[in-house]
C-alpha cells in the first residue's frame, strides 16, 4: 500500500539528474575531490566513494519531508549548491578522525551551509495531477519559512 503522505513517483528523471560535479566541489574547496580520493579508510574505500549518491538520497528525503516531490520539480539545477554543500559535509565527516579535527569542523560548517541553502530554496514546480491548487502552495515557494 502506498504511503499516503509521500506517494511513489517516477524517479527516472531524478536518478539521471546530475546535481553536483567535481567542479562544484572544487569551487568551494580547491583541493577537492583529489584530497578525498587520496584518503583511504580502514575498509579500503576513499572518503570520496559513494558520497555523491548518499548526498542525492539525503536531499531527496529532505525534499519529501518538505512535501516536495521530485516529479514536480522543473529544474534540478536549482539544487546544485545544496547538493554540493551536503556532499562536502559527508566527505569531510568521513575524513574526520575525532570531533576536534579540522575535517570535523568543515563537515559541520558544510552541513550548516546545506541546511541554510535548503531552507532558502525557491523551486519551480508543477502541480501533480489531482492536487487542488487552492490547497497547494504557489508554484514557486521556499521549502521552509522562517
Amino acid at each position: 500500500m502506498p504511503d499516503p503522505i509521500f506517494p511513489s513517483d517516477d524517479t527516472t528523471a531524478w536518478d539521471d539528474a546530475i546535481l553536483a560535479t567535481d567542479d562544484n566541489l572544487t569551487q568551494f574547496e580547491r583541493r577537492m575531490p583529489q584530497l578525498a580520493m587520496s584518503i583511504t579508510g580502514p575498509s579500503g574505500s576513499t572518503a570520496y566513494a559513494g558520497k555523491r549518491s548518499a548526498a542525492k538520497d539525503q536531499l531527496r528525503r529532505d525534499l519529501r519531508t518538505s512535501k516536495i516531490f521530485v516529479k514536480d520539480l522543473t529544474d534540478f539545477a536549482e539544487l546544485t549548491r545544496a547538493a554540493t554543500f551536503l556532499e562536502l559535509s559527508l566527505i569531510f565527516f568521513d575524513m574526520a578522525d575525532r570531533n576536534d579535527t579540522v575535517s570535523f569542523g568543515k563537515a559541520s560548517f558544510y552541513r550548516d551551509e546545506y541546511k541554510k541553502e535548503f531552507s532558502q530554496l525557491v523551486l519551480d514546480r508543477t502541480l501533480s495531477p489531482g492536487v487542488d491548487p487552492v490547497e497547494s502552495p504557489l508554484y514557486s515557494i521556499p521549502c521552509k519559512r522562517q
